[in-house]
């Protein structure tokens, strides 16, 4: 991975630049605009490459401030949405992509027709596992089978820590494909020893499963760097950890077995 900058993400390579940061290149297929629509927009070279921080760049879709780029849908779709349906049009040229489709009572994030197959995408940031400014979160595992038990079809939970990826993406109809997954958030809140659930463990082990994530030694290459070949920068608690300034409980999830599975792998 030399020479790619750190903590940029990467269309044309995504399962190894993994990141934060938006090529304006990049912002212009995910939001399907010509470059010229993020005009009014901060942007910061990283490496020879102009990028902007995806929050940045949600806040300025949020605000109009992005010219010519559909509406965001009533606070309903975030970026995060956005770049998956980049991936997916790119890996399934010929796939139907529909945002925010109603089941009943709930609203699901997508549903993507290829072929013969139809699955339902439900992203789930961090506040759908912590408790966060909107409250306590409620399993996400009920909406799952919910949805499915009334439409037959399954309900993929594309969970904060599997990467938005080609792999990723191809996963969702090929079980053999193998996935990535990666946390490198600064915050602390969004750690498995955060999550509210007793049976936290079970729940982050079936998510990532499902995209055949889970590393040989488990959870560890989760937080970097440089991990499985990638250019992901180290997430900062690993640092706060070593040097004795956290605890290193903060990356044990409630009703864990191993401890190791879940650690990153000493170092020296």
């Amino acid at each position: 991975m030399l020479g790619k900058p750190q903590g940029v993400f990467d269309l044309n390579d995504s399962n190894l630049a993994v990141g934060s940061f938006i090529k304006r290149s990049d912002a212009s297929e995910i939001f399907q605009v010509r470059d010229d629509a993020f005009r009014d927009l901060s942007w910061r070279e990283i490496s020879g490459v102009w990028v902007i921080d995806e929050r940045e760049l949600h806040k300025a879709w949020y605000d109009h401030r992005i010219h010519g780029a559909a509406p965001p849908g009533g606070g309903k779709v975030g970026v995060d949405e956005l770049v998956i349906e980049c991936l997916l049009r790119r890996s399934f040229p010929r796939c139907i992509v529909t945002r925010q489709v109603r089941v009943q009572r709930f609203w699901m994030d997508l549903k993507v027709e290829s072929g013969d197959e139809t699955v339902y995408i439900e992203f789930d940031g961090p506040h759908h596992f912590t408790v966060s400014r909107y409250g306590q979160p409620h399993d996400p595992r009920i909406k799952k089978k919910k949805v499915e038990d009334q439409t037959g079809i399954e309900v993929v939970n594309w969970p904060f820590w599997i990467n938005r990826c080609e792999s990723n993406v191809r996963a969702l109809f090929d079980r053999h494909v193998r996935g990535y997954g990666a946390i490198w958030s600064a915050g602390q809140g969004a750690l498995f020893g955060n999550f509210i659930f007793d049976d936290a463990a079970d729940l982050i082990e079936q998510f990532t499963c499902r995209f055949n994530a889970v590393g040989g030694d488990g959870y560890g290459y989760f937080y970097g760097p440089n991990t499985r070949g990638r250019c992901n920068p180290e997430h900062p608690i690993i640092k706060k950890i070593r040097d004795g300034k956290a605890p290193r409980s903060l990356l044990l999830p409630r009703g864990y077995k191993d401890e190791t599975r879940w650690l990153p792998p000493a170092r020296g």
